[in-house]
């Protein structure tokens, strides 16, 4: 499985409003910062032209570049920093279930001739900064807020193949 970092997954608007939702929970959250992250099944290893490829389809949305300037100029800490003080909560679609964002994608990679590839699915990784470390307990209180229990699955570690391509009945 590759994992391919992308985009920030939240508005300079969307990220304070979180923040402030996640400080209703827990408040020694001061910051929140998230990107998507795209999880590739692959039969075999790309070629070095089938990952250019990849790497094209899968950049969308915002640049990180035009975000770190909003969040360099807001009380908020710049993405790089946040990857590096942050813990971070993983949230992927529900196990045992393909997403109709993976089903489009995935069908957009097998029109652009890459053959190799059997799915894509989109994650959102979260890096919450704390006054303090936050313990596993806060850590997954806080994680309440970033997911929706019916249609996705929070990890707090990156998640693994088999868990997040698993095909249930």
């Amino acid at each position: 499985m590759l994992t391919l970092s992308g985009n920030a997954a939240l508005s300079q608007f969307r990220r304070q409003r979180l923040t402030v939702k996640i400080q209703t929970i827990l408040p020694t959250i001061t910051d929140v910062y998230a990107e998507f992250v795209h999880f590739v099944a692959v039969l075999q290893p790309l070629s070095n032209s089938d990952q250019s490829v990849l790497t094209q389809l899968l950049h969308y949305g915002p640049s990180q570049d035009v975000d770190q300037q909003a969040t360099e100029t807001a009380e908020h800490l710049a993405p790089k920093d946040i990857r590096r003080l942050g813990q971070s909560v993983w949230v992927t679609p529900r196990l045992g279930t393909i997403s109709p964002w993976a089903t489009k994608a995935t069908d957009i990679a097998h029109n652009s001739a890459l053959q190799s590839v059997s799915r894509i699915e989109r994650g959102v990784r979260y890096w919450l900064v704390g006054a303090e470390t936050l313990s596993a307990g806060e850590l997954k209180l806080a994680a309440t807020a970033l997911f929706d229990r019916m249609t996705e699955t929070p990890y707090f570690a990156e998640p693994v193949e088999a868990d997040l391509f698993a095909q249930h009945e």
